[in-house]
């Protein structure tokens, strides 16, 4: 029998190899079936990106680039608002038949409140978004993860928690429903959902020291929430050729002409957060690494010179897309005085229009 199955076995071997050689760039195996194919030694991986002094002086070399995807975002003049302390993980809400505006954001602060803005016309200018409520109030948790819409109701994820409002953002405070769960070995989701299935991807194990990831795993679900399988523990994986060095988090989708996107939060020990780019081919298929996307401006004119995290995807008209993140700032110029953060030092939530190809 063992003697049948060894010619057997490098028939296979041979196909696979044919198979991955052919798809190019693209790793064609689920990690968590083949995982000797999908996660080779060290000694085998390509050469590392190298930016910004990164992969010197025992800082870790960015992830290996495997994807042809350009990219770029520009920076917003200026953030949403500086008027309230430690902003933070914006969720982006569309408008329905009936509401107030036609999109709206969610900005996260302490004490488990946010702000919620409201804007006419889809832009990262802060111009164009108009507070509506100072205290807004989804559920206790620091922080909320992503939103999905579906037949009307808008539904946000949180700490494993899904909740639902029917009805129009502007006035929905305090009416957000726990109406289903989540698995708890995933954190800090992104969620999309295609007209049938609702698409999961969150942090998975375990980063040393930190709230993130050393990957990104991808569950399913229809569309009640309640027969969610994994698919994948390592859908995207900046440490798939060595030890885990960085730590990932915080996804974000979107579906573009230049295929499926998705960004992360990206840190390494002595590399602040961060915003990487990933590729895929499709749902259910393996992201590859495109770059990063946004990141510090060194210097003193911005409000984002330590770091940039957190980023929320939003689809805009005519193919541009628009990102909203956290910015960062600790040296405390220019400097606001806000709450939560002394010596002029800032958190606020900036915007980007990005492009594509």
């Amino acid at each position: 029998m063992l003697k049948w199955l060894v010619p057997f076995t490098g028939v296979l071997v041979f196909v696979a190899f044919f198979w991955g050689f052919a798809s190019a760039r693209y790793h064609v195996f689920p990690y968590d079936q083949i995982i000797a194919l999908t996660r080779p030694a060290p000694a085998s991986a390509p050469a590392a990106s190298v930016a910004d002094g990164q992969g010197a002086e025992g800082r870790p070399a960015y992830p290996p680039i495997a994807s042809d995807v350009t990219h770029s975002c520009i920076p917003a003049s200026g953030p949403i608002s500086t008027a309230f302390g430690n902003n933070h993980d914006v969720v982006y809400l569309p408008g329905t038949p009936g509401s107030s505006y036609a999109h709206y954001l969610h900005i996260s602060g302490n004490g488990g409140t946010g702000q919620l803005y409201g804007a006419q016309t889809l832009s990262a200018e802060p111009d164009a978004w108009e507070l509506l409520v100072e205290d807004y109030f989804v559920t206790k948790e620091y922080e909320l993860d992503d939103a999905i819409l579906i037949d009307g109701t808008h539904y946000i994820f949180e700490n494993h928690v899904i909740y639902a409002l029917d009805g129009d953002p502007a006035t929905g405070s305090g009416k957000w429903d726990a109406v289903a769960s989540f698995p708890d070995f995933v954190d800090d989701v992104a969620v999309y959902f295609d007209g049938e299935t609702v698409h999961l991807y969150g942090e998975y194990g375990d980063y040393p020291d930190r709230p993130d990831g050393a990957t990104i795993a991808y569950l399913t679900s229809d569309r009640t929430f309640s027969n969610w399988t994994l698919k994948h523990t390592a859908i995207a994986d900046p440490n798939v050729y060595h030890d885990i060095v960085w730590g990932v988090g915080d996804p974000s989708l979107i579906e573009t002409d230049a295929g499926l996107l998705m960004l992360t939060d990206l840190e390494a020990d002595g590399v602040p957060y961060k915003i990487a780019l990933w590729e895929s081919r499709g749902f259910g298929r393996v992201f590859n690494f495109a770059g990063i996307l946004a990141e510090a401006a060194p210097g003193t004119d911005t409000l984002y010179n330590f770091r940039v995290q957190d980023g929320e995807f939003v689809p805009g008209p005519d193919g541009k897309v628009f990102l909203f993140a956290n910015w960062r700032d600790i040296d405390g110029i220019p400097g606001k005085d806000l709450p939560a953060f002394p010596d002029g030092k800032t958190r606020v939530i900036g915007g980007y229009v990005c492009t594509f190809g």
